[in-house]
């Protein structure tokens, strides 16, 4: 789309107003097939984001207590 505002006076001017009117529109249709697909991908990770934050608390539980680790360097 950027090539199109620099460059669309000359591609009308060779190829044709019709041409060119194809092609913005083709950009445009594609722009917002890659803005879904994107938005759905980002989507997708934001819910493996979600699950990974809130199991964060419990990733680092175990039995072993703080004071076990480092005995009396803690007291």
């Amino acid at each position: 789309m950027i090539g199109l505002y620099f460059f669309g006076y000359n591609i009308g001017r060779i190829f044709g107003p019709e041409y060119l009117l194809r092609l913005f529109l083709a950009g445009a249709m594609s722009g917002s097939v890659f803005y879904l697909v994107h938005h759905a991908f980002l989507a997708k990770c934001h819910q493996h984001l979600e699950v990974l934050l809130e199991n964060i608390p419990t990733m680092f539980q175990s039995s072993t207590t703080a004071e076990s680790c480092f005995g009396a360097a803690i007291k």
